[in-house]
């Protein structure tokens, strides 16, 4: 699943993608930037890109990672709400899951990379992979959102809380990624990557069932995906190069994809 991601993105791109977008006056003030940041247990703040349905207008505002479902009065536990960073595309229009619910309300993450891990035999450590479609310095990738009014223990007040979750899929024609992603307790994903003219269409106001579950079925091959190895990501160590964590990094020894074993004769440094 996808629990990495890299944000460095200025409000300027977001507007040239979106012209008519209502910016939240909190980002106006405040902008987060991001090397590197993961979901699980963070559950970090982004901007979001949204179709508000209350007015029928398109906003950006701040959004947590990891969402709390509408019905959920109170701060999930963090092991139940780590469950929810990703969801699978497979379940949206599955009529007994939640994420059937809140289907429409659909919502863009702004990102220039995200990370997944690849499994070697012989290693401890997976290896981070940066992965991001090519001639796109910003992608936005779909996702859905909730706004749950959650009651804050520590003063009693009542809180609207924006929350999200990234919409993923399997990997069926793309073998890079089936490569890349090739060790999860759900088996092969890969975060679900659009071009843009289907990012724009999946916040349009008039997104007909029809036009959704064709969005869903898209899957972005490996021609159209950059990817390479970067150090390791999670921690608060900098790089012993200097250089900023979503950079490439060549591991020595490393086997190349679609071999997942480690040359007995050698090591990776």
């Amino acid at each position: 699943m996808c629990y990495d991601i890299s944000f460095k993105v200025q409000l300027e791109e977001i507007k040239d993608y979106f012209p008519e977008i209502e910016i939240d006056e909190q980002l106006k003030l405040s902008w987060p930037q991001y090397e590197h940041v993961q979901g699980p247990e963070l559950f970090p703040k982004v901007p979001i890109v949204f179709h508000d349905k209350k007015d029928n207008k398109l906003r950006l505002r701040l959004m947590e990672w990891g969402v709390i479902r509408q019905f959920e009065k109170e701060e999930p536990l963090t092991k139940n709400r780590n469950f929810n960073l990703n969801i699978m595309s497979e379940k949206i229009f599955d009529s007994k899951s939640y994420w059937y619910k809140i289907r429409n309300n659909r919502c863009l993450v702004p990102l220039t990379g995200t990370f997944e891990h690849r499994g070697i035999q012989g290693l401890i450590k997976k290896v981070p992979y940066l992965i991001k479609p090519k001639d796109q310095k910003v992608f936005f990738m779909p996702g859905l959102y909730t706004s749950p009014v959650i009651v804050d223990k520590s003063t009693g007040e009542a809180v609207t809380r924006y929350t999200w979750g990234m919409i993923t899929r399997e990997p069926v024609i793309n073998t890079v990624m089936r490569q890349i992603h090739n060790s999860s307790e759900r088996g092969f994903r890969m975060a679900h990557y659009v071009p843009l003219e289907l990012a724009k269409e999946f916040v349009s106001a008039d997104l007909s069932e029809d036009q959704y579950k064709t969005l869903l079925y898209y899957e972005m091959p490996k021609e159209d995906l950059e990817y390479y190895t970067v150090d390791t990501i999670r921690g608060s160590k900098p790089r012993k190069d200097g250089k900023p964590k979503y950079e490439p990094f060549q591991w020595a020894n490393l086997p190349p994809l679609g071999n997942d074993v480690m040359n007995k004769q050698t090591k990776l440094l």
